[in-house]
């Protein structure tokens, strides 16, 4: 019997494909985007529990407010009492005995008190009406994937927790993001859709189970989904189509080699993206200590000139555009000058400079237009240089 919980629902679409990722340490890897879903859980959270849309925004932190801000709300049936959140179960797959761990607790604290061999999992929300069970989670409006296994597990342990007469699970996604609310239905369950995934999770349990304690009958399946697999950094595949990448510049690869490099390429991709990142992050920190870091491309930080806005007021920018325009100028390029010179006035770039000496000067003399315009703003005190530090190769 292995010592520790199984993975997480939320992991079960990648085992039902790769059983291996359960055999190596896995790496928790926070990025913007995992701080994004987990803030917007956190908000729909407070909304449930009876906190108004303001303050439920209000009590996040300040850079994800206006993300927040920007989240549909009156078609998510948030209204309090509607349903629990972030309710964490634990299921035997041997027994289908479930326990309630918590309600609103951190995963963290929720899976430290699940038993060994049980398969932690926090449901975003789950609620009753008079005719079902009603299991709800939150995606990202870019996650494509459909999650059968993760809202199956949910479906199942609901259903067995609330013990009620409904024979009956809907299982909704709700995809949320900027400009972005719409409720995805995936096929209802009865009692036999119940009975029939009980009967898939104990087998894939088991399998899981036994590369767990046996770590060396792991045979990994590589494919699209190593690029969010927490297990890749370790997995013995992924370093074997390492291996492959570093091969002599110029060297034959096998046939096979490309087959396997192939396929694992969305994982290493993402790998190239993170060590990026870990290479800008460390040159950032050196910089900040007056130390010289040069990434191996040449790339480091350094002091740019750039021109921004003197003051909050845009129209200090507008009304020294506008005024430069010829009394006989024709109404409508007047219209379009001032609607160019209006993205100006909110971001002072070379860009939007240049659309606004498009549209002033004859051909020949943008240029020199674009430097007057430029000219004119620092004398009127409308727009000020500083430095900014940006990242890129001398």
């Amino acid at each position: 019997m292995i010592a520790r919980p199984l993975p997480s629902a939320s992991h079960w679409d990648l085992l039902a494909i790769c059983q291996a990722a359960a055999a190596y340490p896995w790496v928790d890897e926070v990025s913007p985007a995992l701080e994004a879903g987990r803030e917007r859980h956190s908000f729909y959270q407070r909304l449930g529990s009876g906190v108004g849309r303001e303050q439920a925004i209000a009590c996040a932190p300040i850079k994800w407010r206006a993300m927040l801000a920007q989240l549909p709300t009156e078609r998510l049936d948030v209204e309090p009492g509607a349903y629990r959140c972030e309710v964490s179960f634990a299921l035997n797959p041997e027994t289908s005995e479930v326990r309630v761990l918590g309600e609103g607790l951190s995963r963290d604290v929720a899976y430290r008190s699940c038993p060994p061999g049980w398969i932690p999992m926090t449901t975003d929300r789950v609620g009753l009406t008079d005719a079902a069970i009603v299991t709800r989670d939150f995606k990202g409006p870019w996650d494509s994937a459909e999650h059968h296994w993760q809202l199956g597990l949910y479906a199942l342990t609901s259903h067995i927790a609330f013990a009620t007469s409904q024979n009956l699970v809907l299982r909704l996604i709700d995809r949320v993001g900027a400009g972005v609310g719409r409720v995805e239905r995936l096929p209802d369950w009865d009692t036999l859709d119940l009975m029939a995934f009980e009967d898939r999770v104990l087998e894939l349990a088991r399998k899981v189970r036994a590369v767990m304690e046996d770590p060396a009958s792991a045979r990994p399946v590589v494919g699209p989904h190593c690029a969010r697999c927490p297990a890749r950094l370790a997995c013995p595949a992924q370093r074997a189509a390492a291996d492959v990448l570093m091969q002599r510049e110029g060297e034959a690869l096998s046939a096979g080699a490309l087959r396997d490099l192939a396929r694992a390429w969305p994982a290493f991709k993402a790998r190239v993206r993170q060590v990026e990142e870990l290479i800008k992050a460390e040159a950032r920190a050196a910089y900040e200590r007056g130390e010289p870091f040069t990434a191996p491309d040449g790339s480091q930080f350094r002091p740019w000139p750039t021109e921004t806005p003197a003051h909050d007021d845009p129209d200090d920018i507008l009304s020294v555009l506008w005024g430069m325009l010829p009394e006989d100028t024709d109404p409508e390029a007047a219209d379009i000058i001032q609607a160019r010179a209006e993205k100006v006035s909110r971001a002072v770039t070379s860009d939007g400079i240049y659309e606004v000496a498009r549209a002033l000067a004859s051909r020949g003399k943008i240029k020199a237009t674009a430097e007057g315009l430029r000219e004119q703003l620092r004398k009127a005190g409308a727009i000020t240089q500083r430095e900014v530090i940006e990242w890129g190769k001398s």
